[in-house]
């Protein structure tokens, strides 16, 4: 299975590595540079400093009661954990398979790396890395960010 894999990359000339680089590396200049246009928006004297939102009381500083940034990462937190609620009774089939396959080997003695386990716990650490990040940067970038994430 895997040699006939190979064979058809090498036969189309694709990669899965290459189409999961391109996007962050396409979207990495605008993150970027979104964050320093916002950066230099947020420094005083600045228009954010009158505005507000809920509960920041100014754009330019960061949310003194973390309640967005908290609000934020319980939302992308909801997000992951809600994955497996539309799951197919035919791709929960084969996640059982997979746990069966996956003890034998342990059994045995192997070590088994479980990409689907890895990715979902980075999620979940990504979360709560939100929450870190948005409750110490001014709040213009929390409600940029909020837009962009959630859209």
């Amino acid at each position: 299975m895997v040699v006939r894999r190979n064979e058809l990359f090498a036969q189309h000339r694709c990669h899965p590595w290459l189409a999961m680089l391109i996007p962050p590396l396409t979207q990495l200049p605008l993150f970027v540079g979104s964050s320093m246009l916002l950066n230099r928006l947020s420094r005083a004297p600045s228009a954010f400093d009158a505005e507000s939102f809920l509960t920041l009381t100014s754009l330019s500083h960061a949310d003194p009661t973390a309640a967005l940034p908290i609000a934020l990462g319980m939302i992308t937190l909801a997000n992951v954990e809600s994955s497996r609620w539309f799951v197919s009774a035919e791709a929960r089939e084969r996640e059982e398979q997979q746990r069966r396959r996956v003890a034998e080997q342990r059994a045995q003695g192997q070590v088994v790396l479980e990409p689907n386990r890895i990715v979902q716990s980075a999620l979940r650490l990504l979360s709560v890395g939100r929450i870190l990040i948005g409750a110490v940067v001014p709040g213009v970038r929390v409600n940029v960010l909020s837009f962009f994430f959630l859209a």
